[in-house]
């Protein structure tokens, strides 16, 4: 008798991942841009300096930007991991295209290399994911 798969192991398992890939990239992104804005305007606040500054965005939108990659690479089947982190890539660094479009013809600098730390950092997160990933 061999050992009975788990349920994230079988064909309903495996449909449900790929389902669910997309909404958990998009809800670790909100969650870590949050916590991480909140952490580093916390920190600025308790030393005294100015919160909201461009370095905070920068550093909090490549935080979200790896984040999304990476959370929505893990939650997809074992085997279309380097699928689904070719395909959040692409999908993110567009989105952060937008971002940058918009930023620039509002002349918000800081917003614009967020949205490109953004992009880069997703780009390094999938690249991650395609070494670890057999």
């Amino acid at each position: 008798m061999g050992t009975v798969p788990s349920f994230w192991e079988r064909p309903a398992g495996n449909a449900l991942r790929w389902i669910l890939f997309v909404p958990a990239a998009l809800a670790s992104n909100v969650l870590v841009y949050v916590v991480a804005n909140l952490f580093f305007n916390f920190g600025a606040w308790l030393s005294g300096e100015a919160t909201h500054t461009p370095w905070i965005t920068i550093i909090t939108m490549a935080a979200a930007g790896a984040a999304f990659v990476v959370c929505g690479s893990q939650v997809a089947p074992p085997r279309g991991r380097r699928a689904a982190s070719i395909v959040l890539t692409t999908v993110y660094c567009l989105l952060c295209l937008i971002g940058v479009f918009v930023s620039f013809g509002q002349r918000n600098w800081g917003e614009l290399l967020g949205a490109c730390a953004s992009a880069v950092a997703a780009i390094v997160a999938a690249k991650s994911v395609h070494d670890e990933t057999p």
